[in-house]
């Protein structure tokens, strides 16, 4: 019966070892190439994170003066930018969920599809939405510059400074 017991431990114990981990929350601060990520993406604090390809189930994550630009990602969640002093910055990405920047300094959406809302509030930098499919609303409200851009298509509303956009 010993024998069985560490033969059923060894077997159990083997299979517990082969499950894949699951990261909650992998920091960022630097460039990440055409990986997948399953969990959420934070970028550290006055950091600088640059995605190319890459594929994100979770969130990408902001604050604290970080800086996020990103190439032909996709993002299966949102994109939270709150407090962040530098830059955001997407290009030809697709993001399942919302974008909200707020608080923050330069915005920069092109070429991307949102499946929710774009929501830029209270930004002090330079703000341009342009060539972008955005599946909810597209709001603006309290920045500090006039958002620019065109050739934006938008199944919700166009609100307050992106009424133009």
């Amino acid at each position: 019966m010993h024998v069985f017991t560490q033969i059923g431990c060894a077997a159990a114990c083997t299979a517990l070892l082969a499950l894949p981990a699951h990261a909650d929350e992998r920091p960022c601060n630097r460039r990440i190439g055409a990986i997948v990520i399953d969990g959420d993406v934070h970028v550290s604090p006055s950091g600088t994170c640059t995605l190319d390809g890459t594929r994100i189930g979770g969130n990408i994550k902001l604050n604290e003066s970080g800086s996020l630009i990103a190439s032909s990602v996709r993002v299966g969640g949102n994109i939270e930018a709150d407090g962040t002093a530098n830059v955001v910055v997407l290009f030809d990405s697709s993001i399942d969920g919302n974008v909200q920047a707020k608080q923050g300094g330069q915005v920069r959406i092109e070429g991307v599809r949102v499946g929710g809302d774009v929501q830029l509030f209270s930004n002090s930098g330079a703000i341009t939405v342009r060539d972008s499919h955005i599946g909810g609303n597209l709001q603006c409200k309290s920045n500090l510059r006039f958002p620019t851009g065109s050739g934006n298509q938008v199944g919700g509303n166009k609100e307050d400074q992106c009424s133009r956009l």
